[in-house]
């Protein structure tokens, strides 16, 4: 056999090894591939692998794959292409405790993990990590290491605070105009969907940093969130660790806090909407306290009528989500009220909440002083789904559905 034949069936016989592996599963060949990338002979094979493998792979073996590029024989340019495959924000908050964990580890320093380090980073465009490296070598009087920190440190010092720049989809994105369907108002950017108001409290100038955003649903309660993207969370990291603040950067925490690749208002556009659209915007958002200058007032209530105190007690604590009954405000309120008197003209009915199942309605009942569920938008000479002698009978009520419901 030609050697150029035995290159074609050893290629052959790879393939068919790799399909084999992939086909076993992750968790079947995941622990073959890390001990392959611990050694010499077996790791660029390894790494020839995980090329052809999903890059989900590659994240899960960040650290060996890390190391697989370092040393004076290291298939860099392998490393290289891996890592450039995976996301850079994911990848800025991932190597950040495998290469803490490198730099601890090492008893005496060796230049050449230093320079791979660094170039690694480097052509990453990594420069918070490679100044997180560069740190480490300043204290170190090896003249190798030293020139590693006279040749990359120009890069780390170039590394400013101000945001990445933006894909060209998402540049200009903090526009108020006609184009991109926002309003601007002073320091707000709002916009209006089929089934939800976002606004952004993004200030006079280009998005940087962390953005507060207030979601309406049609549900009239108001919820809140604070984005983040993933460079500015490594950059506050990095400044805790020169700070020293929360033990030097080694954590961080927020309430309500969502991290996202971009801040730009045109990616959270989409972020909101994919919430909404897929029901989480329940769990990542907070829901904002209703107040009672939420509910009617003045020329909307009929004469002599004011809410029962409890309710308004439990409107200014917030307590308005109580599934399957939904405290109605704003908007939502005045719109049922508007409508429950069209529908039924010839009875004196103050709405408050509505069920989300069905067309439900609670309201207070001024002609008798109860409290009536109605079935909204059915017959309006049908009976009454079910009548209170109070508020606090109806809560009572309510809870209990809260229990069976949820």
């Amino acid at each position: 056999m030609e050697p150029w034949e035995e290159l074609v069936a050893a290629e052959a016989r790879y393939i068919e090894v790799r399909m084999r592996m992939f086909a076993a599963g992750a968790e079947a060949y995941e622990g073959q591939l890390r001990a392959a990338l611990a050694t010499v002979l077996g790791r660029r094979t390894a790494l020839r692998a995980l090329l052809d493998a999903p890059v989900e792979q590659t994240m899960d073996l960040l650290e060996p794959v890390f190391h697989a590029g370092l040393g004076m024989h290291a298939p860099l340019d392998v490393v290289l292409e891996l890592l450039r495959r995976v996301d850079p924000g994911w990848l800025t908050l991932a190597l950040r405790p495998v290469l803490s964990r490198h730099l601890e580890g090492q008893t005496r320093p060796d230049w050449e993990d230093y320079r791979c380090a660094a170039q690694l980073l480097a052509d990453l465009g990594q420069p918070l990590l490679l100044g997180q490296l560069l740190a480490s070598a300043a204290g170190l009087d090896d003249p190798d290491v030293r020139e590693v920190l006279d040749d990359f440190g120009p890069l780390a010092d170039n590394a400013s605070n101000e945001p990445p720049v933006l894909p060209p989809e998402l540049q200009d994105a903090d526009r108020g105009d006609e184009q991109t369907g926002r309003e601007r108002d002073g320091l707000y950017l709002r916009r209006a969907a089929d089934n939800y108001l976002l606004t952004l409290l993004t200030g006079t100038e280009p998005v940087a940093g962390a953005v507060d955003a207030v979601v309406e649903l049609g549900d009239g309660a108001r919820r809140t969130a604070t984005f983040l993207s993933h460079d500015d969370l490594a950059r506050t990291l990095a400044r805790h660790r020169r700070s020293g603040e929360r033990l030097g950067g080694r954590y961080f925490w927020a309430q309500n806090l969502i991290l996202v690749e971009s801040t730009a208002p045109a990616f959270l556009d989409r972020v909101v909407a994919d919430l909404v659209g897929s029901g989480e915007i329940r769990g990542a958002f907070a829901t904002l306290p209703a107040t009672s200058q939420d509910l009617l007032t003045g020329g909307d209530l009929p004469d002599g009528f004011s809410y029962p105190p409890e309710f308004v007690r439990l409107v200014e604590y917030g307590l308005t989500d109580l599934e399957p009954w939904w405290i109605m405000t704003g908007d939502l309120l005045r719109e049922r009220h508007t409508g429950l008197a069209e529908r039924r003209p010839g009875r004196s009915l103050v709405p408050f909440a509505e069920r989300q199942d069905n067309d439900d309605v609670a309201c207070c009942d001024l002609a008798t002083g109860t409290i009536a569920v109605v079935h909204d938008y059915g017959d309006p000479k049908a009976r009454d789904v079910a009548r209170f002698a109070d508020f606090p009978a109806w809560l009572h009520q309510a809870m209990v559905d809260f229990l069976e419901f949820n």
